[in-house]
């Protein structure tokens, strides 16, 4: 350990950080690096500073690290590049560079940290959560973004409900005072203003932590290909497939995963509100939303298990194709462009039946969502009507204004239940390669120094081929026929 402290470092590192994380060196416990607070949440603490000026030699790559709280929430840090945009003038050499903080390189060295800890903490591969230390790793800025959102909302509500009702009051009294209506009417515009906002910032940590998130769940699946032995009964545009589309669904995931729980901590406060507005009725329609809930839990199982079905047929179709591209010159000498072609198309065919059905799942469950709110508001007003009370106009009002602030989260839901029933078969799928074995080296050296390599006492084995499934064997009859027909017409040809 005291070599190791004493070798010198060319990195630009402290010794302490040059000490490999999960790993002994010279026998001794393996040293843990722990950033601090201001290392770990520095550079996201600095954004809430209102403005920031950096000289010209210290300003980053990208404008977005360096922008201060207005100019994040406002985005005006790219106000210069859509103005060159808008003349013409902007260049490929112009355009923004990535942010270091959401590089592959910058996040994919925290996500094996924790990942080691998670192999090390459940005690082998098999039973390490993947989808745990996907929460892990964006777990800070999800809560910070529910947080945002669930302010965003609560703005919302607030000028339906306080807001609103106060101005019927006020056309409803006599005594008119112009003061109060202008009051009223600007607490209304600034209380949308920071609505607004607000949600535009919880989009903006959405989108960031989609991005990091992603590059680092794809970077760890390009290390294990590295280390692979073999790919077994895996081929290259399977996993094409998977960083591309997989790699989406996580970013979904991360865009659309917070409305899961802002939403019903707004409709707790929608409840309260509207059961002091209307009474036990305004209860009996919020039931409607709540009743909701478990219908799209059963959508969002539904799409799930279509998508698995979908992703499936995927891959045997990106595995045939891989073979008629690699096999090309074989299938143009014996004329298999029709069977290949056939083969293919059903495929296809069938891909497309299961993308179709976990479409219209979806389609369903964002067609019902807005007419939630309606029936809500419906028999609320019915039933309190029907029961003898006397509705006032700031009372039917205040009541549609409220269920109208869940709208919104009744629309996005769908999406965020889409998205995390996706996310979830593609963790599995990325689990499944995780845990495929790794490629050994052979580092002892030959006994002789004469010999470059040395086998004694081995034992060779291979991969066991993959089973000829049904549309391989659709394959290889109608090869046979075709060359049957060939020979037949060349006898014929013959003859004559």
């Amino acid at each position: 350990m005291a070599d190791c402290d004493k070798k010198e470092n060319t990195t630009g590192t402290t010794d302490l950080e040059s000490v490999e994380i999960g790993e002994a060196v010279s026998g001794q416990p393996a040293v843990q690096y722990k950033k601090s607070f201001s290392d770990k949440y520095g550079p996201s603490l600095k954004m809430l500073k209102p403005w920031r000026r950096k000289k010209e030699n210290k300003k980053s790559a990208c404008p977005m690290d360096d922008a201060g709280f207005i100019s994040t929430l406002w985005y005006t840090w790219q106000t210069p590049l859509i103005v060159k945009a808008r003349k013409g003038e902007l260049t490929t050499d112009q355009v923004h560079k990535m942010s270091k903080y959401d590089a592959a390189d910058f996040n994919i060295e925290r996500f094996d940290r924790l990942w080691e800890d998670e192999v090390k903490r459940r005690k082998g591969l098999e039973n390490a959560s993947l989808a745990g230390t996907f929460l892990r790793f964006v777990r800070t800025r999800v809560i910070t973004s529910i947080i945002i959102l669930t302010t965003s909302f609560y703005l919302g509500y607030l000028g339906a409900a306080c807001i609103v009702g106060a101005l019927l009051i006020y056309i409803e009294d006599m005594d008119k005072d112009w003061r109060i209506a202008l009051t009223l009417t600007c607490c209304m515009l600034i209380s949308e203003i920071i609505r607004s906002t607000f949600t535009g910032w919880s989009w903006y940590l959405n989108y960031r932590t989609g991005i990091r998130l992603r590059s680092a769940a794809l970077t760890l699946i390009f290390q294990k290909l590295t280390r692979l032995r073999n790919l077994q009964d895996q081929s290259v545009g399977q996993f094409v497939n998977l960083c591309g589309n997989d790699g989406q669904r996580i970013f979904d995931a991360c865009q659309f995963g917070p409305y899961i729980i802002a939403g019903p901590l707004l409709a707790i406060g929608v409840i309260i509100t509207s059961v002091v507005f209307l009474g036990w009725w305004a209860l009996i329609g919020s039931l409607v939303f709540i009743l909701f809930y478990p219908f799209q839990i059963g959508t969002s199982r539904l799409m799930a298990r279509y998508r698995k079905f979908a992703i499936e047929v995927t891959d045997l179709r990106v595995r045939k194709m891989n073979e008629m591209v690699m096999c090309v010159k074989l299938i143009k000498m014996y004329a298999w462009e029709n069977s290949f072609s056939e083969a293919i198309k059903r495929i296809r065919g069938d891909e497309k039946d299961w993308l179709t059905k976990a479409q219209f799942v979806a389609s369903v469950n964002l067609t019902v969502s807005p007419f939630v709110t309606l029936l809500a508001t419906v028999i609320s007003l019915t039933g309190y009507v029907l029961t003898g009370n006397y509705l006032y106009s700031r009372q039917a009002f205040t009541i549609v204004a409220l269920f109208n602030t869940l709208r919104y989260c009744i629309v996005t839901t769908p999406f965020a239940v889409r998205g995390l029933a996706e996310t979830k078969v593609s963790v599995i799928r990325m689990k499944a390669i995780l845990e495929m074995p790794d490629y050994e080296l052979c580092q002892k050296k030959p006994e002789n120094p004469v010999n470059s390599v040395e086998i004694k006492n081995a034992t060779f084995g291979w991969d066991k081929q993959e089973d000829i499934d049904e549309d391989d064997d659709v394959m290889v009859e109608n090869v046979k026929t075709m060359e049957a027909e060939q020979i037949g017409r060349a006898s014929c040809r013959e003859r004559v």
